[in-house]
């Protein structure tokens, strides 16, 4: 359908173009016809004339006709007119002819495509379920062009995710039998950040255990999403320590890297490394990532060394720390975290309150009691109380003398004593 409309245009174009001559005088003709009155030279108006809006109404029509009867009587005009028109119409005609052939080149390239990709679906079904795998190698050693090639490991590739086993282990040495890992390898140092992904992707699919030193030189990579994919394909792939990448991390790991790194330890069950061996990291979202994944994963022969971070000089650092304490129920911690507390910052009290009501240490009793007789703030009074009412009885009793004081006091312990709120 659309090639006949575009050789409708072309025929209708070709009609204008040889008639172009007969247009042009038929305008003349109506110009020039188009008034039998002659045409008055422009005299000049006086002063009352010049502002009469009828004089002005009445001119101005003969003097338009007057110039354009003089312009299309120049040969020179008429010619260039002519001239414009033939350089527009053969300007629309040649993007006409360069649109149809993009189109039908296109067409043509996109069928090709189909075939090809339906030729390599057959033969690599022959080559999984029949008897003659040697000739289909040889058949699919024919296919050079890069593109053809890619389209032979996108179809290995949307395999591997629906097969397992055998089948699984053929199709990856059919990958490499081709040689198509070289492709995949090259892919690697292009300055295309997506074709780069790409790469990683298909050795992360191939598991080429042995190409995990490419990947490892693009863990720093200038472009964000190549470090991320780098980082879950080289922890996947890599058996000789795969966190090693965070002893020299350039850049910031964001919560939503740490989330992915975490996500890849669950998913694929890989062994957790000691994270106690990057506290000592100069990047701060390293050393973060380190004391939530100590946390996260109970390592509790890392709290020693995490102590020493309650006393840090960045206060989301000493916050880490003390909630990773928590988590891990060091009791110990309890004397420095009393000692420090009058000199942090109201989120990192609040963090405090919360390490001492998780772990119930009864030596924090004498501190609470006393706290909560000089606290003011509403949210840490109220973490105090409840520190102190599942302690043990003597909290309890500490806080009964509150139920006739002030009015915070006594509504934040008779919230606490209140066994349906929780």
């Amino acid at each position: 359908m659309g090639i006949i409309f575009t050789k409708r245009i072309v025929w209708i174009l070709l009609i204008v173009l040889v008639g172009i001559h007969s247009p042009v005088k038929i305008i003349t003709a109506a110009v020039l016809n188009s008034s039998k009155e002659s045409v008055v030279p422009v005299r000049k108006t006086t002063l009352n004339e010049k502002y009469d809006l009828k004089t002005v109404n009445k001119q101005v029509p003969d003097q338009t006709r007057w110039y354009l009867r003089n312009i299309l009587n120049d040969p020179f005009i008429v010619r260039l007119i002519k001239y414009l028109i033939v350089y527009f119409l053969v300007s629309v005609l040649i993007l006409l002819s360069v649109v149809y052939f993009h189109s039908r080149r296109s067409q043509v390239k996109t069928i090709g495509r189909v075939k090809l990709k339906n030729k390599i679906q057959q033969l690599l079904s022959e080559y999984l379920f029949g008897d003659e795998k040697d000739k289909v190698v040889n058949e699919l050693k024919i296919i050079k062009k890069r593109s053809d090639r890619q389209l032979l490991i996108n179809e290995i590739e949307m395999l591997l995710g629906n097969l397992s086993g055998e089948i699984s282990d053929q199709l990856k040495w059919l990958y490499l039998l081709l040689g198509l890992e070289k492709d995949s390898v090259h892919k690697l140092i292009s300055d295309d950040w997506e074709t780069v992904i790409r790469g990683i992707k298909e050795l992360e699919t191939m598991n080429l255990q042995e190409e995990t030193g490419s990947i490892k030189h693009l863990l720093n990579h200038r472009a964000r999403q190549v470090r991320i994919s780098a980082r879950y394909a080289y922890i996947k792939m890599s058996k000789d320590d795969p966190w090693h990448f965070l002893d020299d991390f350039q850049y910031t790991l964001t919560t939503w890297d740490q989330l992915n790194l975490y996500s890849i330890v669950k998913v694929n069950k890989l062994a957790v490394p000691e994270f106690s061996r990057w506290l000592n990291s100069p990047n701060l979202s390293v050393l973060y990532f380190s004391l939530k994944m100590i946390a996260l994963n109970n390592q509790l022969e890392a709290a020693p060394a995490v102590m020493q971070y309650i006393n840090h000089e960045n206060e989301k650092v000493r916050r880490y720390a003390i909630e990773t304490l928590s988590s891990l129920y060091y009791e110990p911690a309890s004397s420095t975290l009393r000692a420090v507390y009058f000199k942090e910052t109201p989120k990192n009290k609040r963090s405090i309150l919360k390490t001492m009501l998780e772990m119930q240490d009864q030596s924090n009793y004498g501190f609470l009691v006393k706290l909560f007789a000089v606290e003011e703030d509403y949210e840490r009074l109220l973490l105090i109380a409840k520190a102190l009412y599942t302690l043990n009885e003597k909290g309890i009793v500490a806080l009964e003398q509150y139920k006739n004081g002030s009015d915070v006091k006594r509504a934040i312990v008779q919230h606490v004593f209140d066994e349906r709120i929780e």
